[in-house]
């Protein structure tokens, strides 16, 4: 349960740090998700509004941008993957304890 917690590496304008919450990270592959699926039959080259490009500093991005932005955020993901569930079992774990089930 990756709820409030903070992520490494990615940028989120509403904190303007280098941490992202999950729910800006959802935020983001969300966006991305919806993107793709409108242009899903006829990407190659075309430029999407309302995705900021910051290599070409507009409005319109290409699908090779979005691809990198959701492969740059996946991978983020799938590193903290292994301590994500380390933690939760932990916390699990501890509540077991107190419940007295171990």
């Amino acid at each position: 349960n990756m709820q409030n917690k903070r992520i490494r590496n990615v940028i989120d304008p509403y904190w303007g740090s280098d941490v992202a919450t999950k729910q800006y990270v959802d935020r983001c592959i969300s966006e991305l998700h919806a993107k793709y699926t409108m242009n899903r039959y006829n990407m190659e080259g075309n430029r999407l509004r309302h995705v900021a490009d910051p290599v070409e500093h507009d409005e319109a991005v290409t699908s090779g941008f979005l691809a990198v932005r959701l492969n740059t955020i996946m991978s983020i993901l799938d590193g903290h993957k292994n301590y994500l569930e380390e933690l939760e079992k932990e916390i699990n774990k501890h509540h077991r304890t107190r419940l007295g089930f171990d």
